[in-house]
């Protein structure tokens, strides 16, 4: 048979993502899954009622709602971030497992399924339905790692950040001084150290890699590091925003983009040209 002739039967491997209901998260992973679609390979987004993506923005791309119901601190905008994201994990773990485990049993092409970091509760899921897991951090190499490192941190005494240690150097992450860790103000020390324990369990339990929106060449320690600290793959595929083939950047989150600092710059480069006689 000819390469022509089986081409028609070929399988694409599919990829199942399922993103953080949050503007700074939907958009990376959503950047992601139409890198991973020109990349040839098909894409499933599985996602929260809560913040639902806009399927028409995106026709390449298969949507999947885990049909999830939620208290109240899960989605007002007033709720305190970590009492929010422990009340999401919690409502959307079950949803989740049995979304996946439909689409499992439907498709045999699923090569695997990339979660949101911030998806304690699903990467655990997925982990447990036997398909590879990768976790998707939004955020820096440097801020994982100091994520990663947060609960011996706070045995030795840089958490809760004190005002005087402020500039001291943090001596296992390099260049990042006490100033520089993570926190949330006005959320309670210890929840926060109980979410991010959770998160960094489940990275350790759960996932056979780590993918950063970053790059090697402006992280490689970092990248280094964590690959150490995990014993798994970490691949820094960013920035996504610029290699991203799909729609334009407006379509990829929740909100249209403020164009107000772009306007102001350009009405005083008006301003600029006027006084200059141009």
């Amino acid at each position: 048979m000819t390469t022509q002739e089986k081409a028609p039967h070929a399988v694409r491997r599919r990829v199942v993502l399922f993103p953080l209901p949050f503007q700074g998260h939907l958009s990376p992973m959503l950047q992601l899954a139409e890198l991973l679609r020109a990349r040839g390979l098909a894409v499933t987004v599985l996602h929260t009622d809560f913040n639902a993506p806009d399927p028409p923005h995106h026709p390449e791309l298969a949507f999947v709602s885990i049909h999830e119901a939620l208290p109240h601190v899960a989605t007002s905008p007033d709720a305190d971030i970590v009492a929010q994201l422990l009340a999401l994990n919690n409502g959307c773990e079950a949803p989740f497992r049995e979304a996946l485990a439909s689409l499992l049993l439907l498709r045999e092409d699923v090569a695997c399924v990339v979660v949101d970091g911030q998806w304690y509760a699903a990467l655990g899921a997925a982990g447990v339905l036997g398909v590879p897991v990768l976790a998707l951090r939004t955020d820096s190499a440097a801020t994982f790692g100091s994520l990663l490192a947060f609960p011996r941190l706070r045995d030795a005494g840089y958490v809760p950040i004190k005002e005087e240690r402020r500039d001291e150097l943090v001596p296992e992450l390099e260049l990042l001084r006490v100033r520089d860790l993570i926190r949330i103000d006005g959320s309670d020390v210890d929840a926060l150290c109980g979410f991010i324990a959770r998160v960094a369990d489940a990275v350790w339990a759960s996932t056979s890699g780590v993918v950063l929106n970053s790059f090697d060449a402006i992280e490689t320690p970092e990248l280094a590091r964590i690959e150490k600290e995990l014993s798994c793959p970490a691949f820094a595929v960013g920035p996504l925003h610029r290699m991203c083939p799909g729609p334009a950047p407006a379509e990829h989150g929740l909100h249209a983009p403020d164009r107000g600092v772009t306007t102001q710059r350009r009405k005083r480069g008006g301003d600029r040209d006027q006084i200059e006689g141009r």
